[in-house]
């Protein structure tokens, strides 16, 4: 194998980084990955939201509600995806980060304008886009927290 390289300084370490994997996770309106974390075993869990649905296959038998869904996805260490999941209401919902605990179980949050949201504590919806975190151990959406007038961003 060769490359042909112009332009670039001699006096500097030229390195090229081969592609590992790459792959589409997309619905036929659009989909976004919002968040993404690397598990200890080199599986990428991915999280955002898909609209119309989604053209990567769910593993639990899940299928789309609203406008907008959130995903959560894992991918295997050679990018195959291992689990997906879409979860959400009647309307928009989004997945917005992603963190994973001790034992690689992702948490997700991100915001719902949905008043049919899954949940498993008995929250109730209060308008707007409230807030959610859900829990995940594989694949099973766990657990929602909500607020009315929640911006969307959450970071650990």
């Amino acid at each position: 194998m060769s490359f042909n390289v112009d332009g670039y300084r001699k006096d500097r370490t030229l390195v090229i980084d081969p592609i590992v994997y790459s792959t589409l996770l997309s619905g036929p309106g659009g989909s976004s990955v919002n968040g993404m974390k690397v598990g200890s075993d080199g599986s990428a869990y991915v999280t955002g939201w898909t609209q119309y649905g989604f053209n990567v296959p769910t593993t639990d038998g899940t299928t789309y509600l609203g406008n907008h869904d959130a995903f959560l996805a894992r991918l295997d260490a050679n990018g195959s995806l291992y689990w997906c999941t879409i979860f959400g209401g009647h309307t928009d919902d989004s997945a917005n980060d992603i963190s994973l605990d001790a034992s690689g179980s992702p948490y997700v949050c991100g915001y719902t304008a949905s008043d049919d949201f899954p949940t498993t504590d008995g929250s109730t919806y209060l308008g707007n886009r409230d807030a959610f975190l859900a829990s995940s151990t594989p694949p099973e959406v766990a657990a929602f927290l909500s607020s009315s007038a929640v911006r969307y961003r959450c970071r650990q």
